[in-house]
């Protein structure tokens, strides 16, 4: 899949999505005290308010056209009370050589891991960079028969 071409239409796509699914996540960061690490962070529709809320956040996509209209956004929002860290890398292959109190899937982001495989490996890549008593939160829209 080449999400460098849907970057131009990410954010379009998604400012229809209900702000309770950006109130949850950012909620959860500031409960967790951060940092936090987004896996999938796209365009930073949601990890940008995680940290104008004032927590730290390490945001992980594959897509530089993603990362690059992050990083605009971000210029946009300066100063945030917290940090955005952006790193292009592989959901199911990563190792930032520390852990987090809290670690995100957010927006379906799991089921662009598309073998059942994939899906686990990005699973345990996620799980080793949890804190001890660390949360791991995804959502992932199954549609019924």
């Amino acid at each position: 899949m080449n999400f460098d071409q849907w970057a131009d239409w990410y954010d379009v796509y998604y400012s229809n999505v209900p702000e309770v699914e950006t109130s949850f996540y950012v909620d959860l960061a500031r409960e967790s005290g951060g940092p936090v690490l987004e896996i999938g962070v796209g365009t930073g529709r949601l990890a940008i308010p995680t940290a104008s809320a004032g927590v730290s956040v390490t945001g992980l996509d594959l897509s530089q056209a993603m990362l690059d209209r992050a990083d605009a956004k971000l210029r946009r929002y300066q100063p945030l009370t917290g940090v955005l860290d952006l790193i292009r890398a592989d959901m199911r292959e990563f190792d930032l050589c520390k852990s987090f109190p809290l670690v995100t899937i957010p927006s379906n982001t799991l089921l662009l891991a598309l073998t059942q495989q994939d899906q686990l490996r990005t699973l345990r890549c996620a799980a080793r960079h949890l804190e001890p008593d660390g949360l791991l939160v995804f959502d992932v829209f199954i549609p019924g028969p």
